[in-house]
Order: structure tokens, then sequence, then C-alpha cells
């Protein structure tokens, strides 16, 4: 059940704005003629420098057939030999893609591959064409490589012809089985994977004895807990290494008793957040992240970091969060480093310039926002107040000095509705013309910013 929730909490998150051309300085562009419809995943090859994308759609550059699976050379994109041409447009997607010994491997949850004899939920391509390597009994989810061999994680029992549960070896010719008995899942799959410390790390949604939860480590002998695992109704999307510490992602909340909300860091012995954190609305997850120009940029479902608004992708330099771009319009549900360039997967528009699915960061200012000092000056001072909260659509800012300050208002979904310029020390805003709910208002002096939630009803 667990898993089938996080299947459809992915294509929730695909939710954007829409909308014409922005008359403002371009931040976005397509990568070539794009894609018609959705990625869900990228693969950097740093040895051919290629950038795969895997995903709903079936064309590429308009005119070139993928079926899910292309990669992009720096100029163009590229077919591997049609694809899945036995699966068509947004069916059984692939859900992961990695190189190992010059080979592409994908795994998803595909039946068949181009109708290829025992290909289900996973194959490889050979330079040529698509091939078989075994079957597996329920679909496979991430690839890593881990000791010269290709470390092969999922939802499955079985694969190649052996009993492997939810991970599994391959060298290129022979399947063997990673540890199977101490890991025998009570949830649903393992999927993103990390090598920390010299220590093999794997998350995903199950549960093993000893408090093994949503994350575990291999210590040479067996999967142990790490720092007591991660609680509640949760899992794991995301793992990577930043500044020597572990960072996490994924759908857990400080309120099952983590240290964070989506995300919080490892150092090898305890768990911790991000200053302050992030906050997202309910079934919401923080769905990857990269490393770019040394900072880790956070791509997700998320309403604000360090209390301030962020509209879907946030950028964290070790000490704190900032957002990527003011006012950002869009969602980026996966991310990527390509040639030194940041890559998003998002809809057909990104900063309300079109765009085809698939969109390159060309612009100059990422930030105007950060950290959490000018936040709780602002809050000290304690120089405005709103009222009443909660309130029937209508409330009004009380403010002591309104010279050069402006206000924001923010729904749930970290979208920008309205922006105003104070003119007077008591200003009615009016939200009637806007669902009922929660909404953000950010308020920005030359002083600082801080941000106060309201509640329409």
């Amino acid at each position: 059940m667990r898993y089938l929730l996080k299947i459809m909490g992915c294509l929730i998150g695909f939710s954007c704005l829409t909308g014409g051309t922005n008359l403002a300085a371009q931040n976005w562009v397509s990568l070539g003629n794009g894609l018609d419809f959705l990625t869900r995943e990228f693969y950097t090859d740093t040895v051919t420098n290629r950038l795969y994308a895997i995903g709903y759609f079936t064309y590429a550059d308009d005119t070139v057939l993928v079926n899910g699976v292309t990669y992009w050379d720096g100029i163009k994109w590229n077919d591997l030999d049609s694809g899945n041409t036995s699966c068509p447009f947004n069916c059984n997607p692939i859900k992961s893609i990695y190189s190992y010994q010059n080979n592409i491997y994908v795994g998803g949850d595909f039946f068949t591959f181009k109708n290829i004899p025992n290909t289900k939920f996973i194959t490889r391509f050979n330079g040529v064409n698509w091939e078989s390597i075994g079957n597996a009994n329920n679909p496979i989810l991430k690839f890593y490589e881990y000791n010269n061999k290709l470390l092969v994680l999922g939802h499955f029992d079985t694969i190649g012809g052996i009993y492997a549960k939810n991970l599994a070896l391959f060298d290129g010719i022979n399947w063997s089985e990673f540890d199977t008995a101490s890991f025998i899942s009570s949830g649903d799959f393992v999927g993103p994977s990390a090598l920390y410390k010299g220590e093999l790390y794997v998350g995903g949604n199950f549960d093993l004895p000893n408090g093994v939860e949503e994350i575990a480590k291999f210590n040479g002998s067996q999967w142990v807990s790490v720092g007591g695992g991660i609680k509640g109704d949760a899992w794991v999307d995301k793992m990577l290494v930043y500044k020597n510490e572990l960072y996490v992602a994924g759908q857990f909340h400080k309120s099952d008793g983590n240290s964070g909300n989506g995300i919080m860091k490892w150092n090898g012995s305890t768990w911790s957040d991000l200053n302050n954190g992030l906050t997202f609305g309910i079934g919401a997850q923080i769905k990857d992240m990269v490393i770019y120009n040394d900072e880790l940029i956070v791509v997700g479902f998320m309403l604000t970091a360090d209390g301030f608004p962020v509209q879907n992708i946030a950028k964290w330099d070790g000490t704190k969060w900032c957002n990527f771009r003011n006012n950002f319009n869009g969602t980026a549900e996966a991310i990527a480093v390509y040639n030194n360039e940041l890559i998003v997967s998002c809809r057909d528009s990104m900063d309300l310039e079109p765009v085809k699915y698939i969109a390159k960061w060309i612009g100059g200012n990422q930030s105007d926002t950060c950290g959490v000092v000018g936040i709780n000056e602002l809050k000290e001072n304690n120089f405005f107040t709103i009222y009443p909260n909660p309130n029937n659509g209508s409330f009004t800012i009380a403010i002591d000095k309104f010279e050069n300050t402006t206000i924001e208002i923010y729904n749930i979904e970290g979208q920008l509705i309205t922006k105003q310029s104070l003119t007077q020390n008591k200003s009615l805003v009016d939200l009637t013309t806007f669902s009922k709910g929660m909404y953000f208002v950010k308020v920005n002096t030359t002083n600082g910013m801080t941000v106060e939630k309201i509640v329409y009803q």
C-alpha cells in the first residue's frame, strides 16, 4: 500500500504553473527541443559525457522516437534503439538507469522490453540493441556500483533465477544475493543507496529487526540501524554525501520523531536538521537533490525553508537555506548537473518561460533571501501585527514603519499569488477571490524579512 501511495505522490507532485511569456530576463530554456512528456529521473554518465533521461515521454527533439529512455550528448537528443517499443506512451515506466561495464542498464515496472524474452522489469543496452539478463519478479527501482559489481535494488524477491530479497549483485554475467539472510524486509521496497565513510547505506520503505527502519547500513557482515532509523509511515527517495555528511531526503516528518521534515543529515553518529529545516504540505516530499556550485540544490514540494517561503526548489550551502530564485514559478521533479549546467524536469513552463518538459538554468541572480538572521531580527522587533487570524478572507496588516516595505502572499503550494507595497500604517488585504486555506505572508523591509502564517476559513 505504501508503495502505491509513493507512486501516486510522484504523479501528483508534477503539478505546476503555466502561463505566457515572462517579460523579465529569461532564466530557463528548453534543452534542445525538449521532450513530449515528463521525465522521472536523470543519470549523468561522466565517462561518455552523456545525460540520460527516463520517463513517460515518447519523442525527443520533436521527431526522435525514444519511448521512455534517451540521452543528451551536449548538442541533441538521441535514441537507444527506439527505447521500449512494446510499451507506448505513459505505460509501465522505466524507473532507473545506470551505466556499468560500458552497458546501459534500465529497470522499472515494464513486463517486457521491445518484446524481447526474459526482460521483465530489467534489461540492458549493449551499444547496439537491448538484451535479456534475466527476469525479476517485481519492479527494479535503483542501481549502484558496489565493490566493482552492479548493485540492483527494488521490490523483488527473485532475479536472474536466484532468490534475493530487495537487493542483488550482478558482475555482468552472473547474479548473486546480497546478504539476504539479514535483509528480510517486512516493508515494500529498497531504493537509493550511497557509500559513506566506507560503509554502504540503503534507503526505501522497509522494516528490519533491531530498529532498522527505512534506512540501513552494511557494516561488512550485516545490516544495522542508522541512529534508530526513520520513524513514521515514511520512505527515503535520495541520499548523497555533501560536506562530509550524509544527506537523506524523502517523505518523513518531525512530528513522527525525526530530526527533519523531508530532509536531514547524518554525521556517522547522530541525525540533525538543516537549521530550522523545511515545511511542506501533507503527502508532499523532497524528491531529488544535487550538488551544484558547491551548494546542495533540493527539489520537491516545499513551502518554507528556515521559515521563509520557497517554491519547490531551494539551496543549502552547509550553514543556511536560500531561495534558488525569488518568485520562482514552476516545479522540478528531478534534477541533474551536466557540463556544469543545472537541468530540471518540469512541465511546459518555468518562470513563465515556455519550455518542453525539460529545462536548463541560464539565469543570473539565483537568490535574494537567505538564512534565519534577518527573520529573527524582525520577529524580535515585533513591528507589525496581522489580524484577525484566522479570518474570512480579509485581514489587516498594521506596521510601525511602512516605508520601503512590501508584502507577498504565498499559497500552500508555495506559489506567489499577490504582492503589494505598503503605503500606510494599516493596510487591508483581500483574499476572497482565492480558495479558503492556509497562506503565508512574507514581509520585506530594508532591514530584513519575516513570514507569518494565516488561515482563511
